[in-house]
C-alpha cells in the first residue's frame, strides 16, 4: 500500500527555537482487538527514504515499537503500531534568525547609555524606538508558532528585552524631568547609576530567562 496522510501531534515548544520533536506515525486495527490482531517490529522492512527532507530541521532518526492501546469504555485492548520520527531545529540558523536581531536591540539601548544628559530626548527617542521594534518582532515570532499556554525560551529572552529597554526609558524620562527642574548635578548621577544599573539588568534577565 501507498499512503498520503495530512498527520497533527501535541508538540513542546517551551525550549523553542532549541526545541527538538519526536513525530508519531500510529497505526492502529479498526475493529480487531488484541485478541484478534498483533503487531510485531519488522526492524529489516522499517525506515524513511533518504530524499524525505524536513526545511529548516535535522533529522535525527526514527524508531519503531508497539503498545498496547486500552479503551476502558468498552473494555478492550488494541494493539498499535508507532513509527517515531525524531526532528530538531538546526541551532545555528534558529538561533541565529531569533536572538541576532534582539542582540541588536540590546545594544542600541545600552549604547543610548552613553547619550550625554544634554541629548536626554534621543536617548528616550532611542529607547522608544527599540521598545516598539521589540514588540513587533516578538509578534512575528509568535505567528511562527502553534499557540501554546506557555512561555517558549525566545518569548522569555523578549520579555527580558522588554524589561531592559523599559527601565532605560523610565531612568532617561526621570533624568530629562531632572533636567527640565535645573536639577542637573541630579541628572548627572542618576545617568552614573544608569550605566552600573541598565547592563547588571541585562545580564541578570538574560540569565533568567535561558533557564
Amino acid at each position: 500500500y501507498r499512503i498520503q496522510a495530512n498527520l497533527a501531534t501535541n508538540v513542546d515548544m517551551h525550549r523553542f527555537p532549541w526545541d527538538q520533536h519526536d513525530l508519531p506515525i500510529i497505526l492502529e486495527p479498526a475493529t480487531r482487538g488484541k485478541k484478534e490482531l498483533v503487531f510485531t517490529v519488522d526492524e529489516r522492512q522499517s525506515g524513511i527514504d533518504p530524499s524525505v527532507t524536513f526545511v529548516g530541521w535535522d533529522l535525527r532518526g526514527a524508531r519503531a515499537e508497539v503498545r498496547d492501546h486500552h479503551y476502558s469504555l468498552y473494555q478492550e485492548t488494541y494493539s498499535q503500531f508507532v513509527y517515531r520520527i525524531s526532528i530538531a531545529r538546526i541551532v545555528f540558523a534558529s538561533t541565529l534568525k531569533t536572538f541576532l536581531p534582539v542582540a541588536g536591540f540590546l545594544l542600541i539601548s545600552l549604547v543610548s547609555l552613553l547619550v550625554t544628559v544634554e541629548k536626554m530626548d534621543q536617548r528616550v527617542g532611542l529607547n522608544t524606538a527599540m521598545l516598539i521594534a521589540s514588540v513587533m518582532f516578538h509578534m512575528s515570532i509568535g505567528n511562527q508558532l502553534p499557540p501554546a499556554a506557555y512561555l517558549t525560551v525566545a518569548d522569555k529572552v523578549m520579555v527580558a528585552l522588554y524589561g531592559v529597554v523599559a527601565v532605560n526609558l523610565v531612568l532617561s524620562i526621570q533624568m530629562m524631568r531632572l533636567l527640565q527642574a535645573k536639577r542637573d548635578e541630579e541628572a548627572r548621577k542618576l545617568r552614573i547609576l544608569a550605566f552600573k544599573l541598565v547592563p547588571g539588568l541585562a545580564v541578570l534577565a538574560l540569565l533568567f530567562a535561558g533557564w
